[in-house]
């Protein structure tokens, strides 16, 4: 399975939200794959543009490492709401 991350869930995530980040986890723990669509990408660093942020944009940095930059199909996988 591959779950794609919209801008809301990696913002959850580079504030710390631990309900976010647990089903992060059980999803890594039960072999899924997560991505981060091209889009959300640029929405991501377009937001660093706007209200610079240098411990985030590390964070994010380190997540892309983790969670790689790729497109998705409707068929490959399911968005993470």
């Amino acid at each position: 399975m591959v779950y794609a991350l919209d801008t809301n869930i990696i913002i959850h995530l580079l504030y710390g939200n631990q309900t976010v980040r647990t089903s992060r986890n059980e999803a890594w723990g039960n072999g899924a794959k997560i991505v981060v669509p091209p889009i959300v990408h640029f929405e991501i660093l377009r937001g660093f543009m706007y209200t610079p942020a240098p411990k985030k944009e590390m964070s994010y940095s380190l997540m892309c490492n983790e969670c790689p930059i790729e497109p998705v199909t409707a068929k490959q996988g399911k968005m993470i709401l």
